[in-house]
């Protein structure tokens, strides 16, 4: 219908995507690592997929909660 307003603002999506292609090498690098990880501990071959699959996604969402609190308005000079 009407135009989009002008509010793209590619700086921050070269950000963004910078951020999204580091934490999915970080999310394959988890991966493996656990993978290899619970293999070596003698850990049964579903048991493992099924780790190695929910630990990833964990460790980004704690990494962006961490960024997140970090980052909030009222954390600066707040003591």
């Amino acid at each position: 219908m009407g135009k989009a307003p002008d509010s793209f603002d590619k700086k921050t999506v070269i950000r963004a995507q910078i951020a999204v292609f580091g934490l999915s090498i970080i999310g394959i690098g988890a991966f493996g690592a656990f993978w290899i990880l619970l293999g070596e501990a003698g850990i049964g071959d579903f048991v493992r997929l099924i780790a190695a699959f929910c630990m990833p996604p964990a460790l980004i969402a704690a990494i962006i909660g961490a960024y997140k609190v970090l980052r909030s308005p009222g954390s600066e000079g707040k003591e």
